[in-house]
Parts: structure tokens; C-alpha cells; sequence
């Protein structure tokens, strides 16, 4: 059997039991359809990055005894590295999933549960609506099916609260009420500021998505707001991806680098266009992250797949304008000269 995750987000009703508990009515567990994963998360190593098409079909995920399998099973806050057992379930349980069920009407394709939250912490993000999406963690079998693999056999073993699940926010926890059980109880909270993770399954989900991007990349911010004073997000680069040299003033930004997958290389250049500095960064090289100062023109070409960076950069956000671009580089929308502006970089 192998281990696996799918996810969603939490539900439209919420209540606080006397004791001040968080019972989370009609949230959605799993879904049917098809999900995407890279090989190496189905143990496949001679296909480690190909994207693989996985089947969930109604006939398993509402099977009798896959709907049993996650009656009563605890719920955590993200997946924890091993799984749940008696021996650490106090150091991982944080509630329980109870009356699981399959949807109705538009609901149909959902596998939907209750969950009552018992940890305060865990109640405090739900509720803030800092954390809401969940992710069921399970053991199947995976059979060749189709264009790809479908799930059999799931056996559940525990429902985590996660920052992003892979069946987006279907499958997560809804908002539209929030009243106690006890009449005219006032619920007690902590001014909790959110407590955001760049996790594993986070960093795969975007790498997939840019995968899929016909720009070959795809962004995940952590910010709130475009508004924000500091931005920051991940960027999922794959190779062939076009980043226009281009500089950040008007106003003035420092841009930051982190590369936490894969390998880049940070150009730089003057303004004739000419490269003057190339820097190789990445896990494995000696340069794992790059500070750009404001007015600097820069791109970067992208060297393995998979490859992500954590970027971050002064707010505001500004879109780029003519202003911020070299002239002297090919518009984004002239493919061919873009492919050849590339090669002669690589060249360089």
C-alpha cells in the first residue's frame, strides 16, 4: 500500500460547543476526478518529474469501507511526518473527523465529514480564516488506468489542516456561520497573527501548476495584499520560462532571491544590454540566493526543472511598464525572438 495525501477547504458552518470547542459541520474531505502528481511522489524514479494523471473514482471514494476508514480518525495540524498511531497521538491530534458521508446535489462528488477542533491554536487559525484548507492522509494501492493511475483500496488514517491542499479550495472549511451552542456564549479568542508554512506538498502543488502555465511559471504569494509593504511569494520556474530584463525604479525596490528548488542563473547587465555579472545559485552551488539593488537590469535563465525561489520585494506592487523593461530585450509576445534572444544568453 502507499501513503498519500488529497485535500480541500473547511465548511460553511462552524460552532463553539459550551466547553468553547469548534465543531466544523459539512466539510468537504476529498473529492472525485483527477489529480496531478509528479512521479516521484508515486514512487515512480524512472518518471521522478513527469506530471501523472491519478484517477479517484466514485467507486472507491464512497466505498463503504473507505468512508468507514476515516470515521473517528484524528485530525492534525499539517501531516505529520509519520503515521498517526496511539504512541503519538497526543503529540498530533488536535480534534477528531466525525459522520463521514458522500454530498448531495452539487455536493455529490464530495466526501464531506464533521470535525470537531479541539486544540485552541488550531481553533484560532480556522476561525481568522488563516488556515482553512484541509488534506485527508490515506494509504491506496495505484493500478494503471486510463492516461495515467487510479487510487484503490484507500484506507484513511487522519484529516490535517494545511496551509494549501491539493484539491484546492473545494475541499477546505466554509465560513457563512459561526454561533455557539450555547445561547448568547461570546467565543474567547487570542489576537494570533497567522503563522504561514512553505511546505513539501506546497512547493510540489506550484511546481505542477507552472508546469502547466503556458509562460512555464507560476506564482504563489504570501502576502495579503498588493499593497502590502513587503511582497512576497513563491515562483515556480521551469526551463524555457521568459523573464524580460528589466529593473524596478520609480520607485526604487531591492528584489531578493531565494532559490529553495532546482538551479538558476541571475543575469545582470548594464545599460547597452551587455551581461555584466552571471551567477549560478541553487541547492548544490556555492550561491543560494541573490539581492538585487534597485535600477539594476536582471533576468534569469532557468537551468533544471522543478526549480522554485522564495522572492521577496518592496511594496507596493507595480505591474511592469514600458518604463521598467530594457529596450534593447524582445517583447515577451515575439516568441521567436525570444527564443533566440534566450539561446544567445545561454551562449554568451
Amino acid at each position: 500500500m502507499a501513503k498519500g495525501h488529497f485535500g480541500s477547504k473547511i465548511s460553511p458552518n462552524m460552532k463553539r460547543t459550551p466547553e468553547d470547542f469548534l465543531i466544523c459541520y459539512n466539510v468537504p474531505i476529498a473529492r472525485t476526478g483527477v489529480q496531478k502528481y509528479l512521479g516521484k511522489e508515486l514512487g515512480l524514479h524512472d518518471r521522478a518529474d513527469e506530471i501523472i494523471k491519478v484517477y479517484r473514482t466514485e467507486d472507491e471514494v464512497f466505498n463503504a469501507k473507505t468512508i468507514s476508514s476515516f470515521e473517528g480518525k484524528v485530525f492534525v495540524d499539517e501531516h505529520p511526518s509519520d503515521w498517526v498511531t496511539p504512541m503519538n497521538f497526543q503529540t498530533y491530534g488536535k480534534g477528531v473527523v466525525t459522520n463521514v458521508r458522500r454530498g448531495t446535489g452539487k455536493e455529490s462528488d464530495l466526501l464531506l465529514a464533521d470535525i470537531i477542533v479541539y486544540n485552541l491554536a488550531q481553533i484560532e487559525e480556522i476561525e481568522s480564516k488563516h488556515k482553512r484548507e484541509v488534506s485527508c492522509g490515506y494509504e491506496c494501492e495505484y493500478v494503471p488506468f486510463k492516461d495515467g493511475y487510479a487510487q484503490k483500496n484507500i484506507i484513511g488514517n487522519h484529516v490535517a489542516l494545511v496551509s494549501a491542499g491539493r484539491a484546492g479550495n473545494r475541499v477546505a472549511i466554509k465560513d457563512n456561520k459561526n454561533e455557539s451552542l450555547k445561547g448568547g456564549r461570546k467565543k474567547m479568542s487570542y489576537n494570533m497573527q497567522e503563522i504561514k508554512l512553505l511546505t513539501d506538498e506546497l512547493l510540489d502543488r506550484v511546481i505542477l501548476e507552472a508546469r502547466e502555465n503556458p509562460r512555464l511559471r507560476k506564482n504563489y504569494n504570501f502576502h495579503d495584499d498588493h499593497a502590502d509593504p513587503v511582497n512576497r511569494m513563491l515562483n515556480a520556474l521551469e526551463p524555457g520560462t521568459y523573464l524580460p530584463p528589466h529593473r524596478h525604479q520609480d520607485p526604487d525596490k531591492t528584489e531578493i532571491y531565494l532559490v529553495l528548488r532546482g538551479r538558476l542563473e541571475a543575469l545582470l547587465f548594464d545599460d547597452q544590454g551587455e551581461v555584466t555579472r552571471r551567477i549560478q545559485m541553487g541547492p548544490g552551488t556555492p550561491v543560494h540566493a541573490i539581492e538585487i539593488p534597485p535600477r539594476t537590469w536582471h533576468t534569469i535563465l532557468v537551468h533544471e526543472p522543478g526549480t522554485v525561489i522564495y522572492e521577496i520585494k518592496e511594496g507596493p506592487y507595480v505591474p511592469l511598464s514600458p518604463v521598467h523593461l530594457a529596450p534593447w530585450a524582445p517583447s515577451a509576445e515575439d516568441k521567436e525572438e525570444v527564443l533566440r534572444y534566450m539561446q544567445a544568453l545561454k551562449e554568451k
